[in-house]
């Protein structure tokens, strides 16, 4: 009789660790998924060592260019997400056209 409540109550305890490692997962991943999409509205400006900088519609290296843009340019950071180990923001320029650069292109100092 003491073996069963024994079982039971390693029963109850395992499915008390497995409800409180999916509820720390979920809210782990929507925090996540909250400060990659989230929005920064910063005034930046595209800075690089060359004279012209891409600005891809999407975020990634095989995405269609958008527009090409001189150095200094004036941006509004508008969305950041991270993938594949890169930093990619959604930015405004022209006030009215949008892109995404990766972050190593931006600066908060005009160049």
């Amino acid at each position: 009789m003491q073996k069963r409540h024994l079982q039971i109550l390693w029963s109850f305890t395992a499915i008390f660790i497995f409800l409180l490692i999916g509820f720390t997962v979920n809210l782990s991943l929507k925090a996540n998924a909250q400060s990659e999409g989230s929005a920064q509205y910063l005034n930046a400006y595209l800075n690089s060592e060359r004279p012209l900088i891409i600005i891809l519609a999407e975020p990634e290296y095989r995405s269609l260019v958008a527009s090409v843009q001189e150095r200094g340019t004036p941006i509004v950071i508008s969305e950041y997400l991270r993938r594949s180990g890169e930093d990619w923001y959604q930015i405004t320029f022209n006030e009215v056209e949008i892109g995404w650069v990766q972050g190593k292109y931006i600066s908060v100092e005009k160049p």
